[in-house]
């Protein structure tokens, strides 16, 4: 673990009165760590070093919980637990594959791209979180209506696989599990799903996501129902899944 930091910003000037406030230029930011002078503080960093927001995940009312980074430490979360449940009840037909992939938000999805490629699969689920529409500022009419405690949602667009959709939203209703449908109209996602169907031939995708507040924020919430939900679903999509099943054509 490297040194600990705390952010800080270049000084300001209060804005005179009429004058708006104007948004932190990151030229603006900078990090302090307590060196007393540059040959300390090299001795503790180097140029490139990764750093995180500190701070341990916060129980709140009921099932919430706040924390740094949920986006997408949450959809990792939910293909692996759901991996480990289909192995231990028996398995799925075909192979299972969890993918935990890099750079979806700064990398051009590079970790998605070369998994899709490597793998070659048949079909992909890909796992993130989704703004909710339930808190100040949001316009549930605009965006839909997306709260925490609502379940997981289901993405409808040209980037998603409709028949993947459907059967997803199927499942869903058959194991009594709420969901909401997200549209993205404009063919991307803004999930790995975005680079996964366009891999190789193409391949077949669906997106399921969990409802966050706050996001790319350190205090992201969300709702534990909606994460097992989640989980739920993509275990219970796999398994009703059947030998030589194609989503091809």
């Amino acid at each position: 673990m490297g040194p600990r930091a705390r952010h800080g910003r270049r000084a300001v000037t209060r804005a005179r009165r009429g004058e708006g406030r104007k948004p932190v230029e990151q030229d603006d930011l900078f990090l302090d760590v307590g060196a007393k002078d540059g040959e300390e503080l090299r001795r503790l960093i180097r140029p490139g070093d990764n750093v995180v927001w500190h701070g341990a995940p916060l129980a709140l009312q009921g099932k919430r919980v706040a924390s740094r980074a949920f986006d997408n430490r949450m959809g990792c979360y939910v293909a692996l637990e759901s991996a480990r449940r289909i192995g231990e009840g028996g398995g799925a037909p075909g192979d299972v594959i969890a993918v935990a992939a890099v750079q979806e938000e700064v990398g051009d999805f590079a970790g998605s791209r070369t998994a899709a490629f490597a793998t070659e699969p048949d079909l992909a689920i890909a796992i993130d979180v989704t703004h909710t529409t339930d808190v100040r500022g949001a316009d549930p009419e605009e965006e839909g209506k997306i709260v925490l405690g609502g379940g997981p949602t289901l993405s409808r667009g040209p980037s998603i696989h409709q028949d993947v959709f459907e059967r997803l939203y199927d499942t869903a209703e058959a194991e009594g599990i709420p969901v909401t449908v997200e549209v993205s109209p404009r063919g991307a996602t803004s999930t790995d799903a975005d680079a996964v169907y366009l891999s190789r031939a193409g391949v077949a995708t669906g997106l399921v996501s969990v409802p966050l507040r706050y996001m790319h924020s350190p205090i992201e919430m969300l709702d534990l129902d909606d994460l097992e939900l989640a989980v739920q679903l993509v275990v219970a999509f796999a398994r009703g899944l059947e030998p030589g099943m194609s989503f091809t054509g």
